[in-house]
């Protein structure tokens, strides 16, 4: 490899220019604002550099900087990576940059691995096989797309039992994972079901059919976006070295958290470089499940020769009880970064840990001194109750529902989910990609008379004079058709005869709603008023585009990862997992038993450690009020419960104790 020999050549390569006496100004300026630590991260010499950022360390911050030193320091904008894993966190950083830098717009390219991939992915989408406009399909349409796999399968295979056969969430949650886990579909089937050999070799072959038709239809699920992208960069040396040189600035937020392929993408990019800038906490690695190694970033060091270590100390998050325990807690892995955390907040009260009786009495418990809490000024949506899985809400649930105090379950299905916006998607994706048969087959599901051998008669149909739906005569349709059919056949295609016309965004959807969807609406949800203000949403964000591809990439990439903001007045009760990231004054701690937390099925596969790390992360969401408890009965759950190994081993002394019956 070609190692750029110091910061002075790495500068010249970057094109960077001499520092002006302005940039001399804000590059002190901005340096002041940090700490020790972070200032060191900021300004690290241009070359291959690890940050160990501890959870409150200011993380972001750090990241922040980084961009904005660089730009101070003369590196042009267009020169510049931000690899995030939510599109929200990119926007924010580079809303601080602004800020920072005194600028109305910063030229930086971030966002996540999928965004960033979808960018390179249309200019080059010819050298893959691909045309530039391809469809990108969302984890539902892609589930939609293998139920008809799954339909078409059993209609030929009769004889297999339709309701004993995997569902279509079954079968991708499988090929994902596949891909993800870099692990074959039968090694996941054997772990996971225990599918006859008839049943795998079912599952294959809808999986081959899935792949075909995407392919056919010029669509790319999530996976295919980063896969397809990886191997673009590993397939074409010459778009590879385009790229890492026209980059040769690449940063990577939340680094514990990658996979294979995004490991791979970020080594190709920095190929020709060797400026690689990532930020992690090891200790936060919580989500192998999805594929994601601590490895590459306990390896870093070996695997990136001579490069820049920085450790970013101060938690500014946690009184010191509460950063006592985590720590305390979390040197129990055997680690290479023994962590070291420095509370930057003074002594406030020890967490207290908490042994019920039964589940009623941890709610009671749980109840009251969320009220106390309240009484002395802690608002509700400062107020978290952490679960290790989602089935153990239901007695909090009710516990909080007697006493009247107002929650919210941090899930739901988001926006671009639901299905009247989908269905607008729909519509959109179909006029931007004919070749489209899911969002074809999801409109046509929309009118009378309409089903799924139709659609498919029609789609065939389609295909044979090039998905040209003007070319298409009504009364003489290819195939045999009930009335009802031919009516709704022939709605259907005024419908996307009419669109087809529309070249304004915003006029399109309107269109959609004034000629159809607006009437179906009202013959079909209730909350018919409730679903006419997401339209009204949807139709306002349109009217910002004038390119749909670029309206279509940014709500299903940009949106899909929207995390959901406070609301006002409720106590949140969400799992560990999907509470990393976030903070509260106060947090709740239930369940804490052996085969709960940690989960039974984590102790069996070896996976104690990252179920230590997921403990740790639950912890250091506390900034003020930590308690924690366990039950001794759990109404038939568990044979025999035991307080959770993550309990017996902290020393005594950093918490307090109580019981509750």
């Amino acid at each position: 490899m070609n190692f750029l020999a110091n910061e002075e050549e790495r500068m010249k390569r970057a094109n960077v220019e001499n520092l002006s006496n302005e940039n001399s100004e804000i590059i002190e300026k901005l340096l002041k604002d940090l700490d020790d630590d972070q200032k060191k991260a900021a300004e690290a010499p241009f070359k291959d550099t690890l940050i160990i950022a501890n959870a409150g360390s200011g993380k972001t911050r750090v990241l922040t900087y980084r961009v904005s030193y660089l730009i101070a320091k003369g590196v042009p904008e267009s020169q510049i990576m931000l690899l995030t894993f939510t599109n929200k966190a990119a926007d924010e950083m580079l809303e601080r940059v602004k800020k920072i830098l005194k600028k109305d717009n910063v030229g930086v390219l971030s966002g996540t691995f999928h965004h960033v991939a979808v960018v390179f992915l249309r200019r080059y989408a010819k050298l893959i096989g691909y045309k530039n406009n391809f469809t990108i399909l969302t984890p539902e349409d892609a589930k939609d797309l293998i139920g008809l796999c799954r339909q078409k399968y059993l209609t030929e295979n009769d004889h297999i039992p339709k309701k004993k056969f995997p569902t279509k969430a079954i079968i991708y949650g499988l090929y994902s994972s596949s891909i993800n886990l870099k692990r074959s579909v039968e090694s996941l089937i054997s772990q996971k079901y225990g599918y006859s050999k008839e049943i795998v070799n079912a599952i294959n072959t809808i999986i081959e059919d899935y792949k075909n038709r995407k392919a056919l239809n010029q669509g790319m699920d999530f996976d295919d976006l980063i896969l397809n992208f990886r191997d673009l960069l590993k397939s074409h040396p010459d778009v590879r070295k385009a790229i890492s040189s026209n980059f040769p600035f690449i940063l990577v937020d939340e680094y514990q958290d990658i996979n294979w392929i995004q490991n791979d993408i970020i080594e190709y990019l920095n190929e020709e470089t060797h400026n690689l800038y990532v930020v992690g906490d090891n200790e936060q690695s919580i989500y192998g499940f999805r594929g994601s190694m601590i490895d590459y970033i306990l390896n870093f060091e070996d695997n990136h020769p001579n490069c820049n270590l920085y450790k970013i100390r101060y938690n500014y998050r946690s009184h010191k009880e509460i950063i006592d325990l985590a720590v305390n807690s979390i040197n129990n892995n055997t680690q290479k970064y023994k962590k070291e955390m420095i509370p930057y907040l003074s002594s406030f009260r020890k967490p207290l840990v908490v042994d019920a009786n039964n589940e009623n009495a941890q709610s009671r418990f749980i109840v009251n001194e969320i009220e106390r809490q309240k009484r002395e000024g802690t608002q509700y949506d400062e107020i978290a109750i952490l679960v290790r899985a989602n089935y153990l809400t239901k007695s909090l649930e009710l516990g909080l529902k007697s006493a009247r105090i107002p929650y919210r379950i941090l899930c739901g299905i988001s926006f671009f989910e639901r299905e009247h916006i989908r269905d607008l998607i729909a519509f959109l994706k179909y006029q931007s990609n004919p070749d489209d048969e899911i969002a074809f087959s999801r409109i046509a599901n929309l009118f009378s008379g309409v089903g799924e051998k139709t659609i498919e008669r029609i789609y065939s149909a389609l295909r044979e004079v090039d998905y040209n739906i003007h070319a298409i005569n009504l009364s003489q349709l290819p195939f045999r058709a009930t009335k009802d059919a031919k009516e709704g056949i022939k709605e259907l295609f005024d419908v996307l005869c009419e669109i087809s016309k529309q070249s304004d965004l915003k006029q399109t959807l309107e269109v959609i709603m004034d000629i159809n969807y607006k009437e179906y609406m009202q013959n079909k949800f209730e909350d018919y008023y409730d679903r006419l203000k997401d339209v009204e949403s949807l139709i306002d964000s349109a009217s910002l585009y004038s390119d749909i591809d670029k309206f279509l990439s940014d709500i299903i990439l940009d949106k899909s990862d929207t995390e959901e903001e406070k609301e006002q007045g409720c106590v949140t009760i969400t799992t560990v997992h999907k509470a990393k990231g976030l903070e509260w004054d106060s947090v709740f701690l239930p369940y804490l038993v052996d085969e709960v937390f940690p989960s039974k099925l984590s102790v069996l596969e070896g996976n104690i450690e990252e179920e230590r790390r997921l403990f740790y992360v639950a912890v250091t969401r506390a900034k003020k009020y930590l308690n924690i408890s366990f039950v001794g009965d759990m109404l038939g759950w568990l044979d025999s419960i035991s307080p959770s190994i993550f309990l017996k081993e902290l020393d005594e002394n950093i918490f307090d104790y109580k019981v509750v019956k």
